[in-house]
């Protein structure tokens, strides 16, 4: 993680969520993501292997195209405003370089970003599992964490439509947060929501029992034992 100092304590606590690790990182450069067009997939080999120090955003969204035969996460290409999510990505990063918005990191070095779709073995169901299990382990070598969005948004996770009622989603929103909490008690979480119209507004994650990712919702029942042992 970029240019971060920590204490004793705060090291131990992410040497002992990185442990927890079943799958190697994989990340994309920012430069490869960007030049591909739309949002890459783990079999279109952009990804490469995490290094200690990489300059690091973690994208948490929803799946936008959930119910064509082939899901992916972004607007399909035969639609008007075909791969949304990648182009909110790419300029929410040249801007955010521009304007200081990620100020832990040395913009001048290449930045990396770690997807789920791109990331996570899409095609071995052994490995994708792996991955799933160790999403708190990329967390925690994360820096940042972007939520593009379409619409409208609030700062509040829960409170923002397609997204903040998705037990997934809500997820990785709780334990970033924690994990910063833990970096920096005083700093609020590096957490934004982004979109094409609004620039970018700063999430907040309120840690009530009725909030709880394991009481989002999810698209298989299944999924609700894995997200209660990574919340445990």
């Amino acid at each position: 993680m970029a240019n971060q100092l920590y204490s004793d304590s705060t090291r131990v606590i992410l040497e002992r969520l990185i442990e927890k690790e079943k799958y190697p990182m994989k990340v994309v450069p920012f430069s490869a993501f960007e030049k591909h067009g739309k949002l890459p997939r783990s079999d279109d080999g952009l990804a490469v292997s995490y290094r200690e120090g990489m300059n690091v955003i973690f994208v948490s969204h929803r799946w936008w195209n959930t119910l064509s035969e082939i899901p992916n996460p972004d607007v399909p290409p035969t639609k008007k405003s075909a791969n949304l999510k990648h182009y909110i990505i790419c300029k929410t990063v040249n801007r955010g370089r521009k304007t200081g918005l990620f100020d832990s990191f040395d913009t001048k070095e290449e930045i990396y970003l770690w997807m789920d779709f791109a990331c996570i073995d899409q095609d071995n169901p052994e490995n994708k599992l792996k991955g799933v299990q160790s999403l708190t382990s990329y967390i925690a070598r994360s820096d940042v964490m972007l939520i593009p969005m379409r619409g409208t948004f609030s700062k509040e996770v829960h409170l923002t439509k397609n997204y903040g009622e998705r037990a997934w989603c809500r997820l990785e929103c709780f334990i970033f947060t924690v994990i910063e909490r833990a970096k920096s008690p005083m700093v609020p979480p590096r957490l934004f929501f982004v979109g094409t119209k609004k620039g970018h507004r700063v999430g907040n994650y309120r840690f009530l029992d009725k909030y709880r990712p394991s009481k989002g919702q999810v698209t298989l029942e299944s999924d609700i034992p894995a997200i209660k042992e990574i919340e445990s």
